[in-house]
């Protein structure tokens, strides 16, 4: 079996996919062209709430699931996340839906929007200091709240869960 790599100097990488892959089996009887897909690099949920603590907001985690739905296709199918940075005043919001398939999509979702969040906590008024981060030593990095979260939407299906984790601890949002 023959690999080949694709470089950033082969004409080949210029070239539109379905050429490029062509190009590379060309000449080859019953060639096989093995693509591996890389995964991306989310931090863990844990590391993203130290982030944006120590950055003086608050990360706000909504799971909804809908694994009961399964039988009925007009309805969401599995779990569903939204995680967001949020001011650390900000009411908690579990009106929100979430609409993210993974947790390994909604922390990049976060963290796109990230700088747009801190920059509308600040303080418009110039008679308002800018917050900053208040403790001498970094925490240490909080436990992985995943798997109670995941525990309380199991318990409510198809309604969204919120969790808020802030400076001062956690708080929880479960539907009625």
């Amino acid at each position: 079996m023959t690999c080949w790599t694709v470089s950033s100097h082969c004409p080949i990488r210029t070239m539109t996919r379905p050429r490029r892959t062509s190009a590379v089996a060309r000449g080859r009887p019953a060639a096989r062209v093995v693509v591996s897909a890389a995964g991306r690099d989310v931090p863990p949920l844990p590391r993203l709430a130290r982030l944006v603590c120590g950055l003086g907001l608050g990360l706000q985690v909504t799971v909804a699931d809908h694994r009961h739905d399964a039988g009925d296709p007009r309805l969401a199918h599995g779990l569903r996340w939204q995680v967001t940075a949020v001011a650390p005043d900000a009411p908690l919001d579990p009106a929100t839906v979430p609409l993210d398939r993974s947790l390994s999509e909604a922390v990049p979702n976060c963290l796109r929007h990230l700088a747009g969040t801190l920059h509308r906590s600040l303080p418009a008024s110039p008679d308002f200091p800018i917050r900053g981060p208040q403790q001498p030593v970094p925490p240490a990095e909080p436990l992985d709240p995943t798997r109670q979260i995941l525990d309380l939407a199991a318990r409510h299906p198809g309604r969204p869960v919120a969790a808020r984790l802030g400076r001062t601890g956690c708080r929880v949002h479960v539907p009625e």
